[in-house]
C-alpha cells in the first residue's frame, strides 16, 4: 500500500551524528533523491542542528564533490518537468539555504539542497520532495515532534537517530503511526523479509 505522506527524520540529542549524517545523505541523495521511502524532512534537536549541519556539508561534498554538473556518483532528474519542479520548490521554500540551490536545467541537474526552517505551508512541506532536496527543522522537547509528525499524512516510514530503549522512542511508537518506524538506518528495511 503507498501511503505517499513525507518521511520524517528525528535526531534525537542522543544521536551518533557521524551514523545519523552518513545515514541521511545516502538516503535523501541516493538516486537524486528520487525514492518513495527517501528522507523527506529532518527534526533535529536544537542542540545539535549546527553540528548536523557542518557534517552534512561536508559528507556531501566528499560524496559529490562541488562540480556545478554534479558528479557520476549522482543522478539527475528523471525529466525536464520534474528538474523544474526541484527549482520551483527551492524558490518557493522560504527559510535560509544552507548549501546547494543551483539547478541546471539543461543537464537535470539539481545540487544537493538543505534549506533551514522552510514555510510549513510551502510545496516542499505539503508534498513528497523526489529530488535531492532537505528541509529541516528544529525542536526543543519532544512533544513538538509528535505535533508536527502527526499534523501531516501518515508517512511510509519514519526514521529516529538517537537511543533506541529511550523515552523518545517509545512515544513515537505508542503515539505516531508510519508505514514503518527505523532506528538509526534509512531505506534499509526494504531489503529486509523480517
Amino acid at each position: 500500500m503507498e501511503l505517499g505522506g513525507k518521511c520524517p527524520v528525528i535526531i534525537d540529542r542522543t544521536a551518533n551524528m557521524e551514523c545519523a549524517v552518513t545515514k541521511v545523505a545516502f538516503g535523501r541523495f541516493a538516486n537524486s533523491g528520487q525514492t518513495c521511502v527517501a528522507p523527506d524532512y529532518v527534526l533535529c534537536h536544537e542542540s545539535r542542528m549546527t553540528e548536523f549541519i557542518n557534517q552534512l556539508r561536508t559528507k556531501i561534498k566528499f560524496m559529490f564533490g562541488d562540480s556545478p554538473t554534479g558528479s557520476d556518483d549522482m543522478g539527475k532528474m528523471i525529466n525536464t518537468f520534474h528538474t523544474e519542479r526541484m527549482q520551483r520548490l527551492i524558490k518557493t521554500a522560504g527559510g535560509e539555504v544552507k548549501m546547494g540551490g543551483k539547478v541546471n536545467k539543461d543537464i537535470k541537474y539539481v545540487e544537493p539542497t538543505l534549506i533551514l526552517n522552510p514555510d510549513k505551508t510551502a510545496e516542499i512541506m505539503t508534498d513528497e520532495i523526489f529530488g535531492p532536496l532537505l528541509p529541516m527543522f528544529t525542536y526543543t522537547n519532544f512533544s513538538e515532534v509528535i505535533k508536527f509528525v502527526n499534523e501531516r499524512p501518515k508517512p511510509l516510514a519514519t526514521y529516529y537517530f538517537g537511543n533506541h530503549n529511550s523515552a523518545q522512542m517509545d512515544r513515537l511508537q505508542k503515539e505516531t503511526s508510519s508505514g514503518a518506524l527505523v532506528t538509526n538506518e534509512v531505506m534499509m528495511h526494504l531489503a529486509s523479509h523480517y
